[in-house]
């Protein structure tokens, strides 16, 4: 049974054990569940729930849970933000096994379903682009666990 909830799992899974590096490099522990602090220094992630559809099966409960998270990357250049979503996506993309370590919830498969870049503030069509850049990735992670 798992200790960690999927949102500690996923914290844990970005900052620490074999890999992290290329991530925590960038962004040292400044992903954030739910928004990014105030103070915060840019690079960071932001992480969240955008869906949690039900699995139905007859006669029982579903053990086999499907959430939806996205990840906003936030960085003040788009080369830096790009380099940040991808070590993102190497760290979660296609991960199975038990995420977050000991105690981690058991993962089939994370998939990666899309990326897309936004702008915060400005005016996309001006000389004087946002200048914060953010890339949101949508992930839809398979579990067992009921966190």
């Amino acid at each position: 049974m798992p200790t960690l909830t999927l949102d500690e799992a996923i914290f844990k899974r970005a900052t620490t054990g074999v890999g992290s590096t290329a991530l925590t490099t960038l962004i040292s522990t400044r992903i954030y569940p739910g928004i990014v602090p105030q103070a915060a220094s840019l690079p960071a992630v932001v992480f969240f729930k955008v869906g949690d559809p039900p699995n139905h099966v007859m006669g029982s409960d579903a053990t086999l849970y499907c959430p939806t998270y996205q990840f906003s990357v936030f960085s003040t250049g788009k080369s830096q933000a790009r380099t940040v979503a991808k070590a993102v996506r190497n760290r979660f993309r296609d991960y199975s096994g038990v995420l977050g370590g000991v105690g981690g919830v058991p993962v089939q498969r994370c998939f990666f379903e899309g990326e897309m870049d936004l702008n915060e503030g400005g005016d996309i069509m001006t000389v004087n682009p946002s200048p914060i850049t953010h890339i949101v990735q949508s992930y839809v992670i398979w579990h067992t666990s009921s966190t």
